[in-house]
């Protein structure tokens, strides 16, 4: 494996790893928004053609719910919001498996 290779898999193991402690609720909305941007914004920088530009269009669906959810000042998602995360990472996860 290239070094570039190796990098992408690592970006790449590491969202997979951020939506399973979000699903596990060891992290927040508010960490998982942001543990997905910054790889997203590296692998944006490391690959070539849409596949990043079409993650990060996800991405903004989930950062819409996360900034709804932070100026509703609740500290516990609501059932509307859980669902739609849950479609949104695993469009994320569709994305990813089909690089």
């Amino acid at each position: 494996m290239t070094e570039l290779a190796e990098q992408i898999s690592f970006l790449i193991d590491g969202m997979r790893l951020a939506i399973r402690d979000f699903e596990s609720e060891k992290i927040s909305i508010v960490r998982l928004t942001w543990e997905l941007k910054s790889r997203i914004a590296e692998l944006g920088k490391v690959t070539e053609g849409t596949w990043a530009s079409e993650l990060k269009d996800i991405w903004n669906q989930l950062e819409l719910v996360n900034a709804f959810f932070i100026e509703s000042g609740r500290e516990v998602l609501n059932a509307d919001e859980k669902n739609e995360l849950a479609e949104i990472l695993l469009e994320i996860e569709a994305k990813i498996a089909a690089r």
